[in-house]
């Protein structure tokens, strides 16, 4: 597996053109609508899940008290709001068997 490559939103629906046949207009269009939609319903805080890759979710993590170790000053953390990304287990699978090289290690 090749490591430390990212598409971009073009070279994926390039990607999708090629495996379906279809224009490379036509295959960023559905690119962008698909994104747009699973943005707008994170925005409206519903989870995504996608049979066999895995759960787009928003989480909230409550706001929390610590002390800052220089100063000792005693301080608050606003509550966040963060999208999660929990991959299917057929997904992490995969992965981990394409990972895989001689001997059992890991890249």
């Amino acid at each position: 597996m090749k490591k430390d490559i990212t598409l971009t939103q073009k070279e994926f629906a390039r990607r999708i053109a090629g495996t379906t046949g279809m224009a490379n207009e036509e295959a960023e269009k559905i690119v962008q609508i698909i994104v747009k939609e699973i943005a707008s319903c994170l925005l409206d805080g519903i989870g995504i899940k996608f049979r066999g890759l895995g759960t787009f979710m928003v989480k909230s993590k409550a706001a929390r008290v610590f002390i800052n170790p220089i100063t000792k000053v005693v301080a608050t953390s606003s509550q966040k709001v963060a999208v999660k990304f929990k991959s299917s287990r057929k997904l992490r699978e995969r992965i981990s068997k394409n990972n895989m090289i001689a001997g059992g290690q890991y890249y």
